[in-house]
């Protein structure tokens, strides 16, 4: 029997098609987490940021901005049409909701589950990714009179989740059972029957969850350990790990451009002003791993526009910094105030096209892949 022939034996018994004939070996959309910076760092790319059909995890310490990620990546999603419908399930009365209602999302668009067991929640998952699925394949086959159906799926938070056996042990033997490892192994679970699922309805989950300290660790380490068993480690696609900082009231190294007009309306005085997070893509299997940015959230006005940018902006020398300000030649040979770097859009029209390819550049896994440099530019010789 020829190759062929066997190929395309084993396709019709399997299903098996083309690696390049199917959008499930790549990414085909991507959505903003409503920062310039943190998409950058995710991705390379300004623009982009958590992939569409992937699973993505942003963990941290409490109050480390997770969900405040969270809810700019919805908010984001939804004002841009690229999710039809978003299903959020809650195991810790989590969710910015006060904050999206803000940001004038719709909220019809998204559906809200409570689970307050792993069990509940494997089992309110994987009836959502099987209905996702069913769509998808019902699309495929009868696209006229099918809706192909464009969802976000997140969960908030996987570590808060326990086992239901805890609660049995409780209510029916009355007496509390360590949990010996059975909570993590029910999450092990949980997160192999999503892997697949998600990459196949092209419905991206997003986790959030929690970090702790490894007592036995004789050197702290940068990259955090997370709750749960390792299956979340091994199925993400993307961690992005975070931290905090809060910023005083009257401290001038973190600005909003909003300071002078704070002041004048301000009635009471708050100790605070801002947090100062600090974003760590430590596991990413579309871009380089290893980037990060760092990112002024101001309690009144949120996150301005081009904060954590400054850096690479200086890095890639768009932006020169000077004694009291910053010289941006491309738009004029005068010093600027960094209130006034940070609130201009023109400013930075100038050159964030270039800035953004240059980080492509930078960071992403096909722009300096020399290997693959040295192949294209050796058929190219062959051709001549």
């Amino acid at each position: 029997m020829k190759l062929s022939e066997v190929v395309k034996s084993i396709n019709k018994k399997t299903g098996a098609v083309r690696s390049d004939d199917t959008d499930l070996t790549k990414v085909t959309d991507w959505l903003s987490s409503g920062s310039y910076a943190i998409n950058r760092a995710l991705t390379g790319d300004i623009y982009k940021g958590f992939p569409q059909g992937r699973i993505s995890v942003i963990y941290g310490p409490s109050g480390s901005g997770k969900s405040l990620i969270l809810a700019n990546t919805i908010c984001s999603a939804i004002k841009n049409n690229q999710v039809d419908v978003v299903y959020y399930v809650d195991t810790e009365g989590g969710g910015l909701w006060e904050y999206m209602d803000a940001q004038g999302v719709d909220r019809k668009k998204i559906m809200y589950l409570t689970a307050a067991s792993v069990n509940e929640c494997k089992m309110h998952l994987t009836t959502v990714y099987d209905e996702l699925d069913q769509a998808a394949k019902d699309y495929a086959k009868d696209p006229d009179n099918n809706d192909k159906v464009r969802a976000l799926v997140v969960l908030d938070s996987f570590g808060m989740l326990g086992n239901d056996k805890t609660i049995t042990d409780i209510t029916e033997k009355g007496k509390i059972v360590s949990d010996m490892g059975v909570s993590a192994k029910s999450k092990n679970e949980m997160m192999s029957i999503l892997m697949m699922r998600v990459i196949r309805t092209n419905a991206a989950l997003i986790i959030i969850n929690h970090t702790y300290e490894d007592p036995n660790a004789m050197y702290p380490s940068a990259v955090k350990n997370m709750p749960g068993g390792k299956k979340l480690e091994y199925c993400s696609h993307v961690k992005l790990q975070t931290a905090m900082h809060l910023v005083k009231d009257g401290d001038t190294d973190h600005i909003s451009g909003h300071e002078a007009e704070d002041s004048e309306k301000a009635k009471t005085k708050s100790k605070f002003k801002g947090n100062f997070f600090r974003m760590f893509c430590t596991k990413n299997r579309v871009a380089k791993p290893g980037f990060e940015c760092t990112v002024y959230v101001d309690y009144e006005h949120g996150i301005q526009k081009w904060d954590g940018l400054v850096e690479p902006a200086e890095a890639y020398g768009f932006i020169q910094p000077v004694r009291g300000g910053y010289i941006v030649p491309s738009w004029s040979d005068k010093k600027i105030t960094t209130k006034e770097l940070i609130t201009n859009d023109k400013i930075w029209e100038t050159f964030i096209d270039k800035l953004n390819d240059a980080s492509k550049k930078e960071i992403e896994y096909k722009a300096s892949n020399p290997t693959a440099q040295m192949i294209e530019e050796l058929e190219k010789t062959l051709e001549k």
